[in-house]
């Protein structure tokens, strides 16, 4: 209706206005916008909109369409008041700081190549997040993920080398896990912050930290570790795990494992093929008295300083 029109500088629509078309302000001049009523914001509504810094939206809101906030550099400040679901590079290349969103879903690319967000806080109504979601956010430091029934897209956290702390809620006794997809939090190959993780209920799938050289400790509550997930993370030297039904094949290979590794507390456990494979620094092992399945093939192969093996201690 109004796309390209870079006469217009501001925006300020009244509560009953509740669709905001595609491309209805695509390439303004806009610095204000103020839309307390909108539910649903089309593609690329406010695309390349450079001089706005700071948007609140109304408790209606459900869904920002497809690069609906895309390139709007100057943007800052977003603030969800209520489940939103939230379209494919919908706020790409802006200059976003923070997300806290309570519910709905991200969608591919949603929150791409921002350089200085560094907070994520993924309440316990996201139900997914799509594929390179956040990738590309050099400056993210903390994450939190839902407490359960979310899905986390591959490479969604892609090129986040500042992470410092992913933790997730705390999961009821009937909740359903997290999953956690390939490449998530995979390595980029920089060396940043030392990262903490913390997850109470999740799978993990294949290379899920797949090559992640600041990832330092890891505890999981409860769930199953695929293939690969954390193979090669070279700084990874503490592990605390629990109620873990399957670790996979290579699932730790060529991690930085130190001392003693304990499985004594998990009553069930399959262990696959060189699931801790070169992790020289390993200095014994506590094993549980039974096992859901067995150990695989040379899971234990390469651990050059180990000297006690205990099973049922």
């Amino acid at each position: 209706a109004f796309a390209g029109q870079t006469s217009i500088t501001s925006v300020s629509l009244f509560a009953n206005v509740v669709t905001i078309g595609a491309g209805a302000f695509n390439g303004c001049n806009l610095s204000e916008i103020i839309i307390p009523g909108a539910e649903v914001i089309g593609e690329k509504a406010f695309y390349g909109n450079a001089g706005v810094s700071s948007i609140g939206f109304g408790s209606a809101l459900k869904s920002i369409g497809k690069s609906a906030f895309e390139g709007c550099t100057s943007l800052q400040n977003i603030t969800f008041n209520s489940a939103v679901n939230i379209g494919e590079r919908a706020f790409a290349n802006t200059d976003v700081k923070r997300v806290s969103l309570s519910g709905g879903s991200v969608g591919r690319e949603a929150f791409y190549n921002l350089a200085n967000l560094y907070e994520v806080i993924l309440g316990d109504g996201v139900t997914s997040v799509g594929k390179s979601a956040f990738a590309d956010c050099v400056s993210l430091k903390n994450v939190t993920l839902p407490a359960e029934n979310c899905t986390i897209g591959e490479l969604a956290f892609d090129g986040a080398y500042s992470l410092a702390e992913v933790v997730q809620g705390t999961p009821t006794s009937t909740s359903k896990p997290i999953t956690i997809g390939s490449w998530a939090f995979g390595g980029t190959g920089i060396k940043g912050a030392d990262l903490v993780v913390s997850l109470k209920n999740a799978n993990l799938s294949g290379s899920a930290f797949y090559g992640n050289l600041n990832l330092k400790s890891l505890s999981l509550d409860s769930g199953e570790i695929g293939s690969q997930a954390f193979e090669n993370c070279s700084n990874l030297t503490a592990v605390t795990l629990k109620n873990v039904a399957t670790i996979g094949s290579r699932a730790f290979a060529g991690c930085g494992l130190t001392g003693a590794l304990d499985l004594s507390n998990i009553s069930n456990i399959k262990i696959g093929e060189e699931a801790f494979l070169n992790n020289y620094n390993i200095t014994s092992i506590n094993l549980p008295t039974t096992f859901g399945s067995f150990i695989g093939t040379r899971a234990f192969l390469g651990l050059r300083e180990l000297t006690v093996i205990t099973i049922g201690g």
